[in-house]
C-alpha cells in the first residue's frame, strides 16, 4: 500500500497467487517462483513432461476483472500459522482502500 520495494514485492506475490497460478504453468510450464517457495511441498508438483504438454495449451486467454485491490508485505506472517491457504501463503495483506480512501467508486457488487 506504499511505493517500498517489500510492498511492491507483495503486490507482484498477490498477481502470482492470483492470475499466475493458472497462466504460469500454460506459459512457462511452472507455477511462480514466489509460490514455489513460499508454499513448497503443499504445491503439486509439476513433471517435465506435463510442463512440456502444458505450455502453450491454450487457444484464447480471456477475463473478467471486477476488483482491484491494494497490497501491501504481511511483515508478520502470523496468518500463516493459522491458515494454511493462498492467502496466507503469498504473505500478502490487501485492501480496496489506503489512508481511508478507497481505490475507486463503489459498483453494484457486494465486495
Amino acid at each position: 500500500m506504499s511505493d517500498c520495494d517489500e510492498d511492491r514485492d507483495a503486490a507482484r506475490r498477490a498477481m502470482d497467487f492470483g492470475i499466475g497460478w493458472f497462466m504460469d504453468p500454460l506459459i512457462n510450464g511452472d507455477y511462480p517462483a514466489s509460490m514455489k517457495s513460499l508454499v513448497e511441498e503443499r504445491l503439486p508438483k509439476i513433471t517435465p513432461e506435463m510442463s512440456e504438454n502444458l505450455k502453450g495449451a491454450f487457444d484464447y486467454f480471456g477475463i473478467n476483472h471486477y476488483t482491484t485491490l491494494y497490497a501491501r508485505n504481511d511483515r508478520s506472517r502470523i496468518r500463516k500459522l493459522i491458515l494454511q491457504d493462498a492467502s496466507s501463503d503469498s504473505a500478502v495483506i490487501t485492501s480496496s482502500s489506503r489512508g481511508g480512501v478507497a481505490i475507486g467508486e463503489r459498483a453494484g457488487s457486494s465486495w
